[in-house]
Protein backbone atom coordinates (compact mmCIF):
# COMPACT_ATOMS: atom_id res chain seq x y z
CA UNK A 1 0.00 0.00 0.00
CA UNK A 2 1.46 3.40 -0.96
CA UNK A 3 1.78 6.32 1.51
CA UNK A 4 -1.36 8.17 -0.30
CA UNK A 5 -3.03 4.74 0.17
CA UNK A 6 -2.43 4.44 3.74
CA UNK A 7 -3.07 8.42 4.11
CA UNK A 8 -6.75 7.85 2.48
CA UNK A 9 -7.01 4.89 4.24
CA UNK A 10 -6.67 6.59 7.69
CA UNK A 11 -9.45 8.69 7.10
CA UNK A 12 -11.53 6.05 6.62
CA UNK A 13 -10.93 5.01 9.69
CA UNK A 14 -11.19 8.20 11.51
CA UNK A 15 -14.86 8.29 9.77
CA UNK A 16 -15.76 4.79 10.43
CA UNK A 17 -14.70 4.51 14.26
CA UNK A 18 -15.72 8.29 14.71
CA UNK A 19 -18.73 7.74 14.06
CA UNK A 20 -19.24 4.75 16.02
CA UNK A 21 -18.36 7.20 19.33
CA UNK A 22 -21.19 9.59 17.84
CA UNK A 23 -23.93 6.97 17.81
CA UNK A 24 -22.83 5.12 21.00
CA UNK A 25 -23.46 8.58 23.12
CA UNK A 26 -27.08 9.49 23.67
CA UNK A 27 -27.46 13.42 24.04
CA UNK A 28 -29.54 14.76 26.53
CA UNK A 29 -32.80 16.91 25.20
CA UNK A 30 -31.38 19.86 25.61
CA UNK A 31 -28.43 19.28 23.20
CA UNK A 32 -30.13 17.23 20.75
CA UNK A 33 -32.88 20.96 21.27
CA UNK A 34 -29.66 23.21 20.46
CA UNK A 35 -28.77 21.24 17.46
CA UNK A 36 -31.80 21.47 16.06
CA UNK A 37 -33.77 18.00 14.46
CA UNK A 38 -31.94 14.79 13.90
CA UNK A 39 -32.27 14.07 10.45
CA UNK A 40 -34.15 11.05 9.28
CA UNK A 41 -32.59 7.41 9.92
CA UNK A 42 -31.69 5.63 6.97
CA UNK A 43 -34.24 2.84 6.21
CA UNK A 44 -33.26 -0.54 8.40
CA UNK A 45 -34.62 -3.80 9.33
CA UNK A 46 -33.59 -5.58 12.63
CA UNK A 47 -31.60 -8.44 13.56
CA UNK A 48 -32.72 -10.02 16.68
CA UNK A 49 -30.89 -12.46 18.78
CA UNK A 50 -31.92 -14.30 22.49
CA UNK A 51 -28.40 -11.92 23.36
CA UNK A 52 -29.00 -9.11 21.36
CA UNK A 53 -30.93 -6.70 18.94
CA UNK A 54 -29.49 -4.10 16.01
CA UNK A 55 -30.56 -2.55 13.06
CA UNK A 56 -29.56 -4.25 9.39
CA UNK A 57 -29.24 -1.49 6.42
CA UNK A 58 -32.36 -2.44 4.46
CA UNK A 59 -31.36 -4.72 1.50
CA UNK A 60 -28.59 -6.26 3.28
CA UNK A 61 -28.21 -10.05 3.12
CA UNK A 62 -28.26 -11.71 6.58
CA UNK A 63 -26.74 -15.44 7.23
CA UNK A 64 -26.34 -17.58 10.04
CA UNK A 65 -24.01 -19.60 11.07
CA UNK A 66 -22.69 -21.97 13.59
CA UNK A 67 -19.80 -23.82 14.80
CA UNK A 68 -18.60 -26.89 17.13
CA UNK A 69 -17.03 -24.42 19.46
CA UNK A 70 -20.68 -23.21 20.52
CA UNK A 71 -19.69 -19.66 18.60
CA UNK A 72 -22.94 -17.98 17.00
CA UNK A 73 -22.21 -15.84 13.63
CA UNK A 74 -24.30 -13.51 11.45
CA UNK A 75 -22.65 -12.31 8.10
CA UNK A 76 -24.32 -8.87 6.63
CA UNK A 77 -23.70 -8.09 3.33
CA UNK A 78 -24.42 -5.40 1.26
CA UNK A 79 -24.91 -7.45 -1.92
CA UNK A 80 -26.52 -10.67 -2.05
CA UNK A 81 -23.15 -12.43 -2.63
CA UNK A 82 -21.34 -14.42 0.15
CA UNK A 83 -19.06 -13.54 2.26
CA UNK A 84 -16.27 -15.92 3.07
CA UNK A 85 -14.77 -17.83 5.43
CA UNK A 86 -12.48 -14.74 6.87
CA UNK A 87 -15.51 -12.10 6.51
CA UNK A 88 -14.34 -10.65 3.79
CA UNK A 89 -17.39 -9.80 0.65
CA UNK A 90 -16.59 -10.18 -3.26
CA UNK A 91 -15.35 -6.61 -4.79
CA UNK A 92 -18.13 -3.36 -4.12
CA UNK A 93 -18.99 -5.61 -0.89
CA UNK A 94 -19.21 -4.20 2.22
CA UNK A 95 -19.37 -7.10 4.97
CA UNK A 96 -20.08 -7.01 8.95
CA UNK A 97 -19.65 -10.53 10.73
CA UNK A 98 -21.65 -10.68 14.02
CA UNK A 99 -19.72 -13.34 16.13
CA UNK A 100 -20.98 -14.06 19.65
CA UNK A 101 -18.61 -16.99 21.58
CA UNK A 102 -19.77 -19.39 23.75
CA UNK A 103 -20.09 -18.31 27.33
CA UNK A 104 -17.13 -21.08 28.08
CA UNK A 105 -14.62 -19.02 26.07
CA UNK A 106 -15.08 -16.54 29.73
CA UNK A 107 -15.74 -18.70 32.23
CA UNK A 108 -13.07 -21.82 31.54
CA UNK A 109 -10.66 -20.35 28.97
CA UNK A 110 -7.72 -19.39 29.83
CA UNK A 111 -4.86 -17.08 27.61
CA UNK A 112 -1.28 -17.34 29.01
CA UNK A 113 -2.11 -19.07 31.69
CA UNK A 114 -4.69 -16.38 32.81
CA UNK A 115 -8.73 -16.78 33.06
CA UNK A 116 -9.60 -15.30 29.59
CA UNK A 117 -12.71 -13.14 31.42
CA UNK A 118 -10.12 -11.24 33.76
CA UNK A 119 -8.76 -9.70 30.46
CA UNK A 120 -10.44 -6.27 29.86
CA UNK A 121 -11.88 -6.03 26.36
CA UNK A 122 -8.85 -4.36 24.89
CA UNK A 123 -6.84 -6.97 26.22
CA UNK A 124 -8.81 -9.72 24.81
CA UNK A 125 -9.00 -8.01 20.67
CA UNK A 126 -4.83 -9.35 20.06
CA UNK A 127 -6.34 -12.84 21.06
CA UNK A 128 -9.33 -12.95 18.69
CA UNK A 129 -8.55 -11.08 15.97
CA UNK A 130 -6.47 -11.06 13.04
CA UNK A 131 -5.86 -11.14 9.08
CA UNK A 132 -6.19 -13.42 6.73
CA UNK A 133 -3.25 -16.21 5.68
CA UNK A 134 -3.30 -14.15 2.39
CA UNK A 135 -2.91 -10.63 3.70
CA UNK A 136 -0.20 -8.13 2.65
CA UNK A 137 1.21 -5.58 3.95
CA UNK A 138 -1.00 -5.27 7.02
CA UNK A 139 -0.56 -2.02 8.65
CA UNK A 140 -2.47 -0.54 11.95
CA UNK A 141 -4.92 2.40 11.54
CA UNK A 142 -5.92 1.99 15.09
CA UNK A 143 -4.40 0.42 18.02
CA UNK A 144 -6.84 -1.67 20.21
CA UNK A 145 -8.53 1.39 22.24
CA UNK A 146 -11.68 1.14 24.98
CA UNK A 147 -14.99 2.23 24.37
CA UNK A 148 -18.38 0.72 24.74
CA UNK A 149 -20.90 -1.01 22.98
CA UNK A 150 -24.67 0.08 24.39
CA UNK A 151 -23.20 0.77 28.03
CA UNK A 152 -20.72 -2.24 27.99
CA UNK A 153 -17.26 -2.53 28.02
CA UNK A 154 -16.04 -2.72 24.60
CA UNK A 155 -12.82 -2.14 22.61
CA UNK A 156 -11.91 -1.06 18.73
CA UNK A 157 -9.03 -1.56 16.35
CA UNK A 158 -8.52 -1.18 12.74
CA UNK A 159 -6.20 -2.61 9.70
CA UNK A 160 -5.38 -2.26 6.41
CA UNK A 161 -4.00 -4.56 4.19
CA UNK A 162 -3.96 -5.81 0.47
CA UNK A 163 -6.03 -9.02 -0.07
CA UNK A 164 -6.37 -10.81 -3.95
CA UNK A 165 -4.92 -8.02 -5.72
CA UNK A 166 -7.53 -5.42 -3.88
CA UNK A 167 -6.95 -3.08 -0.64
CA UNK A 168 -9.09 -3.96 2.51
CA UNK A 169 -10.68 -2.14 5.33
CA UNK A 170 -11.01 -4.07 8.62
CA UNK A 171 -12.83 -2.63 11.64
CA UNK A 172 -13.31 -4.65 14.90
CA UNK A 173 -15.10 -3.94 17.88
CA UNK A 174 -15.13 -6.26 20.81
CA UNK A 175 -17.53 -6.05 23.89
CA UNK A 176 -18.24 -8.17 27.07
CA UNK A 177 -21.96 -8.45 28.66
CA UNK A 178 -22.68 -11.05 31.10
CA UNK A 179 -20.34 -13.33 30.87
CA UNK A 180 -20.12 -13.03 27.44
CA UNK A 181 -17.64 -11.99 24.20
CA UNK A 182 -19.31 -10.61 20.86
CA UNK A 183 -17.13 -9.20 18.20
CA UNK A 184 -18.13 -7.33 14.95
CA UNK A 185 -16.20 -7.12 12.54
CA UNK A 186 -16.43 -4.64 9.47
CA UNK A 187 -14.36 -5.58 5.74
CA UNK A 188 -14.89 -3.59 2.96
CA UNK A 189 -12.26 -1.92 0.40
CA UNK A 190 -11.44 2.22 1.00
CA UNK A 191 -13.27 3.49 -1.86
CA UNK A 192 -16.73 1.96 -0.03
CA UNK A 193 -16.07 4.51 2.93
CA UNK A 194 -19.54 6.25 2.75
CA UNK A 195 -20.92 2.98 2.95
CA UNK A 196 -18.99 1.57 5.90
CA UNK A 197 -19.45 4.68 7.77
CA UNK A 198 -23.17 4.23 7.29
CA UNK A 199 -24.10 0.66 8.00
CA UNK A 200 -21.30 0.29 10.86
CA UNK A 201 -22.89 3.65 12.59
CA UNK A 202 -26.25 1.83 12.03
CA UNK A 203 -25.44 -1.41 13.46
CA UNK A 204 -23.26 -0.18 16.54
CA UNK A 205 -25.38 3.15 17.34
CA UNK A 206 -28.58 0.95 17.32
CA UNK A 207 -27.32 -1.81 18.83
CA UNK A 208 -29.21 -3.15 22.33
CA UNK A 209 -27.87 -6.34 24.70
CA UNK A 210 -31.08 -8.66 25.73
Amino acid sequence: MSRNQVVAALAVVALVLGATAVFLLVPSSRHAAAQGPSPAPASTTSLHTSSFVTPVPAGWTVREQSNAKGAHAFELGSTKASINGVGIGPAGTVAVTITEYSPKLLTVGRIAGKPAGTYSAAALLPFIVGQPGQAEGVQVGQHPAPTTLAGAQAAEEAFFYGYRSRENLQVDVVAKHSGRLFLIELDAEPRLQAASKSALSQILGGWRFS
